[in-house]
């Protein structure tokens, strides 16, 4: 979803500049404070995943990202939109690490690579799909805005995505109770 999140705004760039009345000059800044409060953050996720568990922190991080979301949608300024497009960009940041770190806590090595690169095969379809489906969106309902982008894809993607995560962890610890044998995956939180 972080990868999608910042391939689509190419496209829908000028409907941005022309709803918001921008300057070319400015637009940049739509992708600049997405990627800086990204790297701002991981660091972050990754530490505050260490200590209060994976799955914590991993839903914590699409919660920011779902309301980062919704102010971007909600925008009617320049400055409101670069807010929730920084909160996006620190949500994502705690999505693909935390992820990542998962990976290394439930599947053992030999699994892990495989694992590893099925998760940036995602990723990097999300950043080829993207400018497509912006595209495709703004070439047929012409009167489609970049905050009209945002609630049809992050939102309800977000909510849908954060519900069957924690339906599945619920039933994973109703049907298997925890093993002492396993610490990696009990620490990790899931």
């Amino acid at each position: 979803m972080g990868a999608l999140d910042i391939s689509i705004v190419g496209p829908a760039i000028p409907s941005i500049e022309s709803f918001l009345r921008l300057g070319p000059r400015f637009s940049g800044w739509i992708f600049s404070i997405y990627v800086l409060f990204n790297l701002i953050g991981i660091s972050l996720f990754a530490r505050l995943s260490d200590i209060y568990g994976r799955r914590n922190i991993y839903i914590s991080a699409l919660a920011v990202f779902a309301v980062g979301s919704l102010v971007v949608s909600l925008s009617q300024s320049f400055n409101t939109l670069l807010i929730g497009r920084a909160i996006q960009g620190f949500g994502a940041s705690g999505i693909f690490p935390v992820a990542s770190a998962l990976v290394g806590d439930i599947f053992p090595p030999e699994k892990r690579g495989r694992i590893l690169g099925l998760i940036g095969a995602v990723f990097g379809l999300a950043f080829l799909m993207g400018p497509f489906i912006a595209g495709i969106l703004l070439r047929y309902f012409e009167d489609l805005s970049y905050d009209d982008i945002a609630r049809t894809l992050d939102l309800p993607l977000n909510t849908v995505r954060t519900f069957l995560r924690r339906a599945k962890a619920q039933l994973r610890e109703a049907l298997e109770p925890e093993s002492p044998s396993s610490p990696a995956v009990n620490e990790g939180g899931m």
